[in-house]
């Protein structure tokens, strides 16, 4: 279950409107509920608020958080070599 400092934490790297970078991310991992439908909104809210909990689900916005972080780390060296 994710807790409060976990959801801070992806909030800082995702921004405040996280879910529909991480409904993203699970599409195209093509992750769904128990139905064969694709997770809602809401559903990963509660998930991020610590109401629910889906090891799967938090396992990607960690995975996703990663990819989020070298991105900007690769970006970051990228500039510093134009810059220099």
């Amino acid at each position: 279950m994710i807790t409060s400092e976990e959801k801070k934490a992806i909030r800082r790297e995702l921004g405040a409107q996280y879910s529909p970078a991480i409904l993203a991310h699970l599409n195209s991992k093509k992750i769904l509920n128990t139905k064969g439908q694709p997770l809602s909104p809401q559903v990963v809210q509660n998930i991020v608020n610590g109401r629910y909990e889906n090891l799967i689900v938090e396992e990607e916005i960690v995975t996703l958080i990663e990819e989020k972080k070298a991105l900007r780390e690769n970006a970051q060296m990228k500039k510093s070599k134009v810059l220099k």
